[in-house]
């Protein structure tokens, strides 16, 4: 274990564990105050899609964030090569631990018809407005902020993701290629 001032007063120690590369996870749990990584994972994907044309995932993480007055849930994923302004990723989110997830996150850019994330339950397929989470898209990153309390977990969130070229919809990628990431 590893113990380092990084976010200005608080403390933060981090543990981590790595349990192989492809797919692997990297673990880290912090302490501290508000605005501290409570817990944060990283889940690596091979390459698998070097021309193809949905975005190839390299990694994504999940991390929750103590705010001051709440918590956060935080999806990344990181591709190979740069995005471009035409895709979809969809996030399963499993908060109770079952058979399927019970929310999906969904990040898109669709160029000019926009770019954003927002999460729905997985049961109605669809509401009329989902809640709408921060969204940032940078060279080969994208990311989705939500609040916690949006997908009412019981314990550790579980996720998997498959993105989609938006033109080529039947080719997507997904990581891990079976299972969840924990």
């Amino acid at each position: 274990m590893k113990c380092r001032n990084k976010l200005g007063s608080a403390l933060t120690c981090l543990i981590v564990l790595v349990t192989g590369m492809e797919p692997g996870t990297v673990s880290a749990a912090t302490t501290g105050g508000d605005g501290t990584i409570k817990y944060s994972e990283t889940g690596w994907d091979q390459r698998d899609f070097p021309e193809g044309p949905s975005p190839d995932i390299q990694l994504t993480s999940r991390r929750v964030v103590k705010m001051s007055d709440h918590r956060v849930l935080v999806i990344r994923v990181r591709v190979y090569r740069k995005l471009g302004n035409y895709w979809r990723m969809q996030v399963g989110l499993d908060s109770r631990h079952g058979n399927k997830p019970d929310f999906r996150m969904t990040l898109v850019n669709a160029d000019l018809n926009g770019a954003g994330c927002y999460v729905e339950r997985k049961q109605p397929k669809h509401q009329l407005h989902p809640p709408r989470g921060r969204f940032v898209q940078h060279g080969k990153v994208a990311r989705c902020r939500i609040r916690l309390s949006t997908i009412h977990p019981t314990r550790h969130v579980r996720w998997r993701v498959r993105s989609y070229s938006l033109n080529h919809p039947a080719h997507p990628d997904r990581a891990p290629t079976h299972g969840w990431f924990l």
